[in-house]
């Protein structure tokens, strides 16, 4: 977790190819508080990061009992098991949804838009085949939505078990919500993705979970209406 940590502060407070300032902003809100920049013609630039800590009583030492906490809640997180495929265009929220994955004992594989999730489904087989799918909504190529409705024509054309989709996005209306139950989506979590919220979600929809296993095939009658975007 250490070198987790020194690698997202790293990635926050040094420019790299590919990763813009606004990136940069996600990852300090990703961890609970923001950063910027201020700039002055001929003077320079302050760049800034803060974060919320709880403060603590002189002579308390609470990092003992928030170590055995932390064991006990990563004892239980092992105990999940399964791949699973995430769909993300975003760099910096790939690098997060990757170490929250493998905190909690679990494989993943990316693809940066929705047009690439399919196929790594649709060609995906054995223990290669995902249990769970983690779906963006809005990337390039092809959005979360209209992949999830290829997704869900592709498993009702071939008789095939229905994988759990979980949205991801940062549109938490409830509208956004009923729109990706409407395509078929199983699930959604709002970003940023809280640990705890995202471990109880996965335990109910990976196999041996509240959910079961995969949902039956679809019948084609019941496939969700083409989506237009």
């Amino acid at each position: 977790m250490q070198c987790l940590t020194r690698r997202f502060f790293s990635a926050l407070l040094l420019p790299r190819p590919g990763v813009a300032g606004l990136s940069k902003r996600s990852l300090a809100r990703l961890m609970g508080g923001d950063a910027g920049v201020a700039s002055l013609p001929s003077q320079g630039s302050r760049f800034w990061i803060r974060i919320e800590l709880a403060r603590v009583a002189p002579g308390t030492d609470k990092r003992k009992s928030q170590r055995a906490q932390q064991a006990d809640t990563d004892t239980n997180a092992l105990h999940l098991t399964g791949r699973v495929l995430v769909v993300e265009d975003n760099l910096v929220n790939q690098v997060v949804i990757r170490a929250l994955l493998d905190s909690l004992g679990l494989s993943c594989v990316v693809r940066a838009n929705g047009q690439q999730g399919v196929e790594a489904l649709a060609h995906a087989s054995g223990l290669d085949r995902p249990d769970l799918v983690l779906m963006d909504l809005q990337m390039p190529v092809l959005d979360g939505y209209a992949a999830t409705a290829k997704i869900r024509r592709w498993e009702a054309d071939n008789a095939l078990p229905r994988i759990p989709i979980i949205a991801l996005s940062a549109d938490a209306f409830a509208e956004d919500r009923q729109h990706c139950i409407n395509v078929g989506m199983d699930d959604f979590l709002a970003k940023p993705v809280d640990r705890d919220r995202l471990a109880k979600t996965l335990r109910h929809w990976l196999p041996g979970g509240a959910a079961g296993t995969h949902l039956p095939a679809q019948n084609p009658a019941q496939r969700p209406a083409r989506q237009e975007h």
